[in-house]
């Protein structure tokens, strides 16, 4: 009786054990089915275009004058784009470090570019949650790129 209550107790432990590595290898899975899925839609054509727009041509004052069907919908997609990735990161559903590596730079030049017309949309519409998770994933960008240039500083000034 008591060899059979210790197998049933080890069968226990080794069935939980596999179960618990099987959902952490689904977990992985997913989140890189997620990721990539995000990093090939950061490198269409339609992002890469919306996005040097948006860096390089956009100004509040000219977009608020324009007839709403005139204006360009880049920044309408460059803001989806980032508020969904910061959805992504901010319910771990996407593994941060990997996403802010690859995404960070186009994240800060994009919130500096789009911030006067998030915050004029909020204003306007009274809702600050507007673009809240773009600006979740701009701070966190933020950190990690100054993280990243200290780290650099000083490998480089290791290496002299």
């Amino acid at each position: 009786m008591l060899i059979a209550t210790i197998s049933s107790m080890i069968a226990y432990w080794i069935t939980a054990l596999f179960l618990l590595y099987q959902t952490r290898h689904m977990r992985t899975d997913r989140n890189v089915e997620v990721t990539m899925r995000m990093f090939e839609w950061s490198e269409s054509n339609r992002m890469r275009d919306a996005l040097r727009w948006v860096t390089t041509k956009f100004d509040l004052a000219t977009h608020l004058k324009q007839p709403e069907e005139e204006r360009s919908e880049y920044p309408g997609i460059v803001i989806a784009f980032f508020e969904q990735a910061g959805i992504m990161i901010e319910k771990r559903l996407v593994n941060e470090d990997v996403v802010i590596d690859h995404l960070s730079v186009t994240a800060i030049r994009a919130w500096r570019s789009l911030e006067p017309l998030i915050r004029h949309q909020r204003e306007h519409l009274g809702d600050d949650r507007l673009g809240e998770h773009f600006e979740f994933l701009y701070r966190r960008a933020e950190a990690y790129e100054s993280n990243y240039r200290r780290r650099g500083a000083r490998h480089s000034q290791g290496a002299q």
